[in-house]
């Protein structure tokens, strides 16, 4: 495995407490180096999106970061594309984590990616259930810091 492509709302950053999630840091800092390291988020508002990123100061810890205006649609499978792309790696050879399984976990599988549902009990998406194979992910952890046991 060569690269990790993060959800940022629900996943790095809780909205509501506005704040980092837990382990957050960690997990960036630890997997800085170690892999290619993407961003893909979805926003209202893509200036000020990064702007949060720089003030939050993670910014940095990304090779790639794709803000995708909200206003214009949503995540597709071309974002986690153009990641691997950038970064010259298949598809496979790429994690996905993030906390919708409808969402990330689902555009993940369906590019054969390897992922994980950080099923946050902080995120109003850890209520979803898989309805199908396409959404069923491959690991799931309830913290960040669970992750480095999937992805050494």
């Amino acid at each position: 495995m060569k690269a990790i492509i993060f959800d940022f709302g629900g996943c790095l950053y809780n909205h509501a407490a506005k704040k980092l999630t837990i382990g957050a840091e960690d997990t960036l800092t630890y997997y800085r180096g170690k892999y290619k390291l993407a961003l893909v988020s979805l926003s209202d508002d893509v200036n000020k999106r990064i702007e949060l990123l720089q003030m939050l100061g993670i910014d940095k810890m990304f090779d790639k970061v794709t803000v995708v205006n909200k206003n214009m649609g949503d995540k597709d499978i071309m974002h986690f594309m153009e990641c691997c792309e950038e970064f010259d790696v298949s598809p496979e050879e790429c994690y996905v984590v993030g906390d919708r399984i409808k969402k990330e976990i689902k555009l993940g599988n369906s590019l054969k990616m390897k992922t994980v549902w950080f099923k946050n009990q902080d995120s109003p998406f850890a209520v979803e259930m898989p309805v199908d194979d396409e959404e069923k992910p491959k690991y799931i952890i309830s913290s960040l810091l669970e992750l480095k046991r999937i992805v050494p």
